[in-house]
């Protein structure tokens, strides 16, 4: 299957895909199992990318298939985590007076 014109330019003489399934645990972090690659486990999606792409050969792109454990990591990470206080509770006090 031929790589669309929306990837990577470094990544667009790939010849071939791989589908690389990703999992997250609260203990191991992200982990990824591929056809042919070992269990990779990380504890960001970044550094899980760097390490598949060490493992593949040249001209094949590794595809992150991301089931809802680690969907839902990613979302809460770039959230930023816990919610932010609404703006009421935040009071601004100049000299002993609030605004």
């Amino acid at each position: 299957m031929p790589v669309p014109e929306n990837v990577h330019p470094l990544r667009r003489n790939a010849v071939e895909r791989l589908a690389v399934h990703v999992t997250f645990d609260q203990q191991r972090g992200y982990i990824a199992s591929a056809e042919g690659l070992p269990v990779t486990i990380a504890l960001s999606l970044a550094s899980l990318r760097r390490q598949i792409d060490a493992r593949v050969r040249k001209g094949v792109v590794p595809q992150l298939l991301l089931d809802s454990r680690a969907r839902q990591e990613r979302d809460a990470r770039r959230r930023g985590g816990a919610a932010r206080a609404p703006d009421h509770a935040r009071a601004r006090c100049v000299r002993d007076f609030c605004l």
